[in-house]
């Protein structure tokens, strides 16, 4: 249909309904256990679940990308996952700024959607769609619900003493992809044309999925946290879980793993890789004799992993080539200080 519609500029208010249908039938929205899906005029989706547990989310992209809703599928799935579930429906709230927004721009989110949740198995069954004066650019906030046994779940609360630290993925890997697009030159210096478009395309749908690495580890004897990295990085998300926990820590930095692209481009710009967005990295507690069998079966799909570290009862430990320090705090992602 691209090309089809005509590229007039939206006026405020809700989608119209013909055009609303239009785009709704390019979307996964079909089940057995959906009642009520998404349509003209519905403004509930009704669903039947025989799971033990349903898990919930939502975030929001307040920000411009090339790939929004992809961005945004990814950062909910792994939230849904990292608790140990299997993501299974989606409803999406699209608000549009007035005056700049036009039927093939919202046609390329809905084509896009579509694509992303077919490739997860992820059915659409509501949303709202909107243009509004109310914001500047494209806001797009996201509910989604998964599935799982009870036995399954792991809650970042969950760490015990004496628990294996096991990092799935690469540190600063997100925010590595935010630096290597928005400093696209600089990149190049760096790290060569191959190189930089390599990084940039970390975030690529679906490279900021923990997914995988999640589904592998629930439910496996001996696993008991599970958290995905996002803003400040592995630092942050390790100080979380333990948090959460009421535990500490010792990590150890030489083991975690870390691109040197990553390093590389962080150190250019002043930034430290240990405190930078690491959508793509999940943090993982695993009883100290399960946890070699579980980084075994990671290692075994293809997945990126390193036994890093252990809970301890108190203290948020960094061991570092020159000693052992204090695990580094970032209040707020080392990204947002990438000079503009």
């Amino acid at each position: 249909m691209k090309g089809k519609t005509d590229p007039v500029i939206l006026p405020a208010g809700k989608l119209a309904p013909k055009l609303l249908e239009q785009f709704l039938r390019r979307l996964p929205t079909d089940g057995p256990e959906v009642l009520v899906g998404p349509g003209v005029g519905e403004d509930a989706a009704v669903l039947v679940s025989t799971a033990e547990t349903v898990v919930v989310t939502t975030d929001p992209v307040t920000f411009v990308s090339d790939a929004p809703v992809a961005w945004l599928v990814q950062i909910n799935v792994n939230d849904i996952a990292a608790m140990g579930a299997r993501p299974r429906y989606l409803a999406l709230m699209a608000l549009f700024p007035e005056g700049r927004t036009s039927a093939p721009g919202v046609e390329s989110m809905f084509e896009e959607l579509a694509e992303v949740c077919r490739r997860l198995g992820i059915i659409v069954i509501g949303g709202h769609t909107e243009v509004t004066p109310a914001v500047n650019h494209p806001v797009l906030v996201c509910i989604m619900l998964g599935e799982a046994p009870r036995d399954h779940i792991h809650r970042s609360a969950d760490a015990r003493v004496g628990d294996a630290i096991l990092l799935a993925g690469w540190a600063a890997h997100e925010g590595s992809a935010i630096i290597a697009r928005e400093r696209p030159a600089e990149a190049r210096r760096l790290l060569g044309e191959d190189g930089a478009r390599a990084v940039a395309a970390w975030a690529d749908f679906p490279n900021l999925l923990v997914m995988d690495a999640a589904l592998t580890l629930a439910g496996r004897p001996g696993v008991h946290a599970l958290h995905d990295a996002t803003e400040s990085g592995v630092a942050g998300a390790v100080r979380e879980v333990m948090r959460a926990s009421g535990c500490g820590c010792v990590l150890r930095q030489e083991e975690i793993p870390v691109r040197p692209e990553a390093v590389r481009l962080c150190r250019h710009f002043g930034l430290d890789w240990r405190g930078v967005i690491a959508s793509g990295l999940l943090v993982a507690t695993v009883a100290p004799d399960q946890a070699e069998e579980a980084r075994r079966a990671l290692s075994e799909k293809g997945i990126s992993c390193a036994l890093a570290g252990k809970v301890i009862a108190k203290g948020l430990l960094l061991e570092t080539p020159t000693g052992t320090v204090e695990l580094p705090d970032f209040p707020v992602d080392e990204i947002t200080r990438l000079p503009v």
